[in-house]
């Protein structure tokens, strides 16, 4: 009955898309001699996320066998090619005997050596790994003995002043007091690297404003000075202005002094020849004209001005 529901929630793992679930059923009912159901599973955990790279290899076997499926080399070389770029000893040494015996693929014994280099080097290199794990082991072991020997002395020493009992207890008590401590203090720990991560993407987000902030007012120093030097030029085009004005207020004053001469004189000429009306008329014209024209360009001269 366990073991049904043990079965029963690794297809439901399975069927959520979770490969070591999916190759898991693949080995048991591997196991049961239901290699078909066995294919199913195997071919499933190929499709997840993660997939396990013995399951290719796994696969490659049955085609190359007919476990569970019409028995097909080309289909078996395949998945092994999949099994081979994970670097499973196992899948390297079925290519190298399919290179070497020209099956599926033409006889290349070079590549047939490259593979089996390639495997020898994985499984030194697992082999090596599991002999830093024993090694490990019996360091871990030995450590362990000498603290058992420790521990037995201390017991021979407290049964020998009859107080084992009670430094037990105190130990007990101790040991489970720094426990707690290292757990509080691990919690801790790790809040403060939570806020650290927080606080250096924080900080990140500030550089970056602050880089912002920089070329904005690196632009806004740029229109000031664009704008700044606009108003020089409008200044020094109101000086040209001005001096143009005055110049023509120069000349308007000298035009207004001879018109004024003008009527003198038209005054005393009437006075003397008594000219006829109609050319003193003329004359008046004349000079009323030229008056009216140099009012009107002072005004435009001085609406100038004023725009600026």
């Amino acid at each position: 009955m366990a073991e049904y529901r043990e079965l029963e929630k690794l297809k439901k793992e399975a069927d959520s898309g979770k490969a070591d679930s999916c190759y898991e059923l693949g080995e048991y009912y591997y196991e049961q001699k239901d290699y078909e159901t066995a294919f199913y599973w195997y071919q499933k955990t190929t499709e997840c996320i993660n997939p396990n790279p013995t399951a290719f290899f796994n696969i490659g076997c049955a085609y190359q066998f007919g476990e569970g499926v019409p028995r097909d080399l080309a289909e078996a070389f395949r998945y092994y090619e999949y099994a081979a770029k994970y670097n499973l000893p196992q899948a390297l040494f079925n290519l190298a005997f399919f290179y070497e015996n020209g099956f599926i693929a033409a006889r290349d014994c070079e590549k047939a050596e490259e593979y089996c280099r390639r495997a020898t080097h994985e499984i030194n290199r697992m082999t090596t790994k599991l002999h830093r794990i024993e090694e490990k082991e019996k360091q871990e072991k030995s450590i362990f003995s000498s603290v058992e020997t420790d521990l037995r002395r201390m017991r021979e020493k407290m049964d020998d002043q009859g107080r084992d009992i009670k430094e037990c207890r105190k130990l007990a008590e101790t040991h489970s007091l720094l426990a707690g401590q290292i757990k509080k203090f691990q919690e801790q720990e790790r809040e403060l690297n939570q806020r650290c991560i927080r606080n250096e993407g924080e900080n990140a987000q500030l550089r970056e404003q602050h880089r912002q902030d920089m070329r904005t007012i690196q632009s806004l120093q740029k229109d000031k000075n664009s704008a700044n030097e606009l108003l020089a030029a409008q200044r020094n085009d109101i000086q040209d202005l001005q001096k143009r004005n005055e110049s023509f207020l120069n000349q308007s004053h000298f035009f207004q002094m001879q018109c004024e001469n003008l009527k003198q004189m038209l005054h005393e000429a009437e006075k003397r020849a008594g000219h006829s009306l109609k050319v003193t008329g003329i004359l008046k014209w004349i000079i009323f004209g030229e008056t009216v024209v140099l009012t009107a360009c002072a005004g435009i001269m001085i609406f100038l001005l004023l725009s600026f």
